[in-house]
């Protein structure tokens, strides 16, 4: 996780804690995130979008 500092625009009191990753992913989280690929299926996005 990165602090911005708004005073600098400089990112300092960078914290990662390995621990995070093994939580359990909410069952809400998912639940919309199945919702968001069966929508994306049904409506993709134009192609005009995702070129870079």
């Amino acid at each position: 996780m990165k602090v911005l500092d708004k005073r600098s625009g400089k990112t300092d009191n960078i914290t990662y804690d390995p621990k995070l990753d093994n939580l359990p992913i909410p069952k809400i989280v998912l639940e919309k995130t199945e919702r968001a690929r069966k929508t994306l299926e049904k409506y993709p996005a134009p192609e005009h979008l995702l070129r870079k």
